[in-house]
């Protein structure tokens, strides 16, 4: 039983350390694709200007 209770916890364990990598994951892509939009409109911007 208590073995039992140990690798419930444990996956309980991995599987919220898991989701927390991947929310992070998905956030950093995000912020990239963020990155890249402003910079794209900046660029267009400043071929439209010169």
């Amino acid at each position: 039983m208590l073995v039992f209770i140990a690798i419930v916890a444990i996956l309980i364990i991995v599987y919220v350390s898991l989701r927390s990598v991947a929310e992070m994951a998905l956030t950093a892509l995000m912020l990239l694709f963020l990155i890249f939009w402003i910079f794209g409109i900046v660029r267009i911007l400043d071929l439209g200007n010169s």
